[in-house]
């Protein structure tokens, strides 16, 4: 149609223009505020939107404003559960192309070419170095409006800004729980369909979470552990486990429970323990509907239903669905007994004596009575008849 928006050889010039800008070093269109280039005007305009706070485009399903047509695009897919992109080794789909590009080469991808001259951490993606890159660095540009806080990433700023405002736009449609960021509903709702899409190729342990999958590959197979401690020596594959170890050394509990005063030394230890007082079960297996306050229990669960046994033992093959359960087989095994029962006189107080007393000596007495013994059994059978009483 020759009168429709866009549709003539002048607007075909003019994307062709832009397009061949993408592969060029020129960006002519200069933000006055950050200096930062763009190919074409058009994004120049969207960019100029995060500085004056302009959202003009609303999602017309829950209110949510976006800066960029584009943006509120990949934004209703949230609402329609739209996935176009999929992955075609593990069949995983992703609302953006982008997010299926990091997937392909964080979760599948053999190499890794761009390497962190810091730490020695390699990525699948020279973005995610560049963001990687930061946490070696002190600068924080972006400043909370709200509170002393400083981000290094932009994105990181308003997840945090999400903390002052309480808002929670995402709820899940299994439970009604609501979330922040879209990404936190995504890990949700797998605890729903228990689901685990990340697979170890080498032993078959499922994720949920590519980190997670990422974290298993270094510590487990490749034995890369780059994060170690300066008071014990103990490797970690991943920093924010060192974090967590470090605790150990200094006693460090920040996260405290307002219920009762509980410390913790994990996040995640205080949701957990969070439950105990909301009586709150939001792990449902999702073939009988059983209910669990904890994931792992989920999890152990969930292998009744499905049969696995990733323990194996090393001496006879039998498999298990715990490890503790394989832990106890072991000592089958070994003859290892831990639990040692003490002999009866060690649980005897100090005043209990196993030698007789002297003749006419009676030194247990009864509290209800009086009548004294020479020996503590035949008081305790004597007490049978006040507690028969």
């Amino acid at each position: 149609n020759p009168g429709k928006r866009g549709a003539g050889p002048d607007s075909l010039i003019r994307r062709d223009t832009r397009h061949q800008l993408l592969h060029a070093s020129e960006r002519p269109y200069i933000c006055t505020t950050c200096s930062k280039g763009f190919c074409d005007g058009a994004a120049l305009a969207t960019h100029q939107r995060a500085h004056t706070g302009e959202r003009p485009f609303p999602c017309l399903a829950c209110g949510k404003a976006f800066a960029g047509s584009s943006a509120l695009l990949v934004h209703q897919r949230v609402h329609t559960g739209e996935r176009p992109y999929r992955c075609g080794e593990c069949g995983q789909s992703f609302r953006q192309s982008a997010h299926l590009t990091q997937h392909q080469q964080g979760a599948h991808a053999s190499q890794r070419p761009h390497t962190c001259g810091h730490c020695g951490k390699s990525f699948g993606l020279r973005s995610t170095l560049a963001r990687h890159l930061q946490t070696h660095t002190v600068e924080r540009p972006h400043a909370c409006p709200d509170c002393p806080r400083r981000f290094r990433q932009r994105a990181h700023l308003l997840r945090h800004r999400l903390a002052h405002t309480g808002e929670r736009p995402f709820p899940c449609p299994g439970c009604g729980k609501a979330f922040a960021l879209s990404a936190t509903l995504l890990r949700h709702q797998l605890v729903h369909t228990g689901e685990r899409p990340y697979r170890c190729g080498e032993c078959g342990r499922s994720y949920t979470q590519s980190s997670y999958l990422r974290q298993h590959q270094r510590s487990a197979h490749a034995g890369q552990r780059p994060h170690t401690c300066p008071d014990c020596g103990h490797a970690f594959a991943d920093r924010a486990n060192l974090l967590r170890h470090q605790r150990g050394h200094t006693g460090a509990r920040p996260h405290i429970c307002a219920e009762c005063g509980r410390c913790f030394a994990q996040l995640a230890h205080l949701q957990e323990h969070g439950r105990t007082h909301s009586g709150e079960q939001p792990f449902c297996c999702s073939q009988c509907g059983q209910a669990f306050g904890h994931r792992s229990a989920l999890v152990v669960h969930q292998r009744t239903h499905s049969g696995e046994r990733p323990y194996p033992c090393t001496q006879c093959g039998c498999h298990f669905a715990q490890l503790a359960s394989l832990v106890e087989h072991h000592r089958r095994h070994t003859g290892e007994k831990p639990h040692e029962c003490p002999p009866l006189w060690a649980l005897l107080p100090p005043s209990f004596s196993t030698a007789s007393p002297p003749a006419g000596e009676r030194p247990f007495h009864c509290g209800q009575c009086g009548r004294g013994y020479t020996r503590s059994s035949n008081l305790l059978l004597h007490q049978r008849v006040h507690a028969a009483e």
